[in-house]
Parts: C-alpha cells; structure tokens; sequence
C-alpha cells in the first residue's frame, strides 16, 4: 500500500508484525493522557520465537517533515538515535543489571510500510 509523506509508517509497525532478529509485533503500546516523551517514536510489545516479550521503541521521524528546518530536525533525531543505541548496548556489554539494555535493533525497510522512510528500532 502506497502512503503520503504526511503519514507515519512507525504507526503501521503492527503491518509488518515479522522483524529481523525472529521478533514478532504482538501489540502497540498505547500513550497515556498527559504522558512524557516519545513525541519522536512509538512504543511496541515484540516477541521473539522462545516466547520472550520485550519492549521495541519505533523511531518516528514524520513529525521532522512538518518543522520549518526537517534536515537540522533529522539530524538531531538521528544522532540521538545512534548515541542512544550505543549507550544500551555498552550497558548490556557490560552487564549492567539495573538498567535497560538494547536486546536488537534494525529498520524495517522503505517499501513495506512508506513510500521513502525506513523506520528504525
């Protein structure tokens, strides 16, 4: 199904319930009235084939189209998203027990749920 660029393909994760690693899309985590953060991704429940839940967190980069300077907007998003990536993965090298630790991560590719935009986890 071909999209706009106006719409969210973090959104339609659930669309493509099967992701690299065996995970699979169980459920969408719904946003709380009056909830902090995640104005930039959407949070999903994944299970793997063991029957192992974890959260996956769904970078959504539509809103950076909508603001008046989107190139400064995606990169902020982006190196945000690499420095976040390589922090949970030294926690989880490390062996960090009281933290959240990155289990995976990928991008679903362009084509499956937006014309253009891939949508990293």
């Amino acid at each position: 199904m071909q999209t706009t660029l106006n719409s969210n393909p973090a959104e339609r994760l659930a669309e493509k319930p099967q992701l690299g690693g065996g995970w699979t899309v169980v459920s969408k985590v719904p946003r709380l009235p009056g909830a902090t953060g995640g104005n930039f991704s959407v949070g999903y429940v994944v299970e793997n084939g063991r029957g192992r839940q974890a959260f996956l967190k769904a970078l959504d980069y539509s809103h950076a189209f909508k603001q008046p300077n989107p190139t400064e907007v995606i990169n902020i998003l982006t190196s945000s998203y690499v420095y976040e990536k390589s922090l949970l993965n030294q926690c989880r090298d490390r062996r960090l027990s009281r933290v959240n630790v990155s289990i995976d991560d990928g991008e679903v590719p362009a084509g499956e749920l937006h014309e253009t935009l891939t949508v990293p986890y």
